[in-house]
C-alpha cells in the first residue's frame, strides 16, 4: 500500500469514528432523562403549631412543587381526624412551586390530640393519594 492511501485510510478511519461519537453522545443526552418525576408536598417548616386553643382556627403553610416534566392539575385535600375542612384544585407548570397558607377552623371543639393529613392526589384521581403528609396539634381548652 502506498503511503498516501495509509494516510487516507487513516484520516478515514479517525473521521468515522469521530462521527459515530458525535452520533452517538446526541443520541444518549436526547434519551437520557436527569432526574426522576415527581411532586413535592410538604409542611413548610416551622408553620403549623404543636398546639392552638379549640376556638382558634388551624394555620399553617404547604408547599407543591411539581416536577413531572408537564403542567399538572392537583386536587388537595385536608382532613382533621378524617373530617374534611378543605378541598381545593391546584394547577402547576412543570418545575413550579407554590406555597399556600391555610387557616382552616376546627371540626371539634374539644381539647385532645389531633391528626391533620394532608392528600394530594393528580390529574383528578381521588381514589388512592400520590403524596401525602401529616402533622399533629394539641387542641387546648374547656371539655
Amino acid at each position: 500500500m502506498k503511503l498516501m492511501e495509509r494516510e487516507q485510510a487513516t484520516v478515514f478511519l479517525v473521521l468515522a469514528t469521530l462521527t459515530f461519537l458525535a452520533i452517538f453522545t446526541i443520541y444518549s443526552t436526547e434519551n437520557i432523562h436527569p432526574y426522576e418525576k415527581f411532586t413535592a408536598l410538604y409542611l413548610v417548616p416551622g408553620s403549623y403549631p404543636e398546639e392552638i386553643e379549640s376556638t382558634e382556627n388551624l394555620t399553617f403553610r404547604l408547599g407543591i412543587q411539581n416536577h413531572e416534566g408537564e403542567a399538572i392539575n392537583y386536587v388537595i385535600i385536608v382532613t382533621v381526624n378524617g373530617t374534611e375542612v378543605k378541598l381545593f384544585n391546584l394547577g402547576l407548570e412543570s418545575n413550579e412551586l407554590k406555597e399556600v397558607n391555610m387557616d382552616l377552623p376546627l371540626p371539634i371543639n374539644k381539647p385532645g390530640r389531633v391528626r391533620v393529613s394532608i392528600n394530594l392526589y393528580k390529574n383528578g384521581a381521588t381514589e388512592k393519594p400520590y403524596r401525602k403528609t401529616q402533622f399533629w396539634v394539641e387542641v387546648k381548652g374547656k371539655e
